[in-house]
């Protein structure tokens, strides 16, 4: 297992709901150890096994459920 740490920008967070339902669906997936969501900065933090998931496929769940993201530069 190789645990990566990668922030995403999702500027369409606006509310505590937003932020309940992205780490809800996140930690659905087994490949994903830590999900922390921040509606400050509209960041979401993700740890993940980079050897089974990458992160244009965690961009892609939310996008799946209705939340522009991009991974922060």
């Amino acid at each position: 297992m190789s645990n990566t740490e990668k922030t995403f920008v999702v500027e369409n967070m606006t509310c505590k709901h937003c932020v309940a339902n992205i780490t809800r669906e996140l930690k659905e997936n087994d490949d994903i150890s830590d999900v922390n969501a921040d509606l400050d900065s509209k960041e979401v933090v993700v740890t993940y096994d980079d050897e089974k998931i990458t992160s244009d496929e965690i961009i892609n769940t939310l996008h799946e459920i209705e939340y522009e993201a991009q991974l922060k530069e």
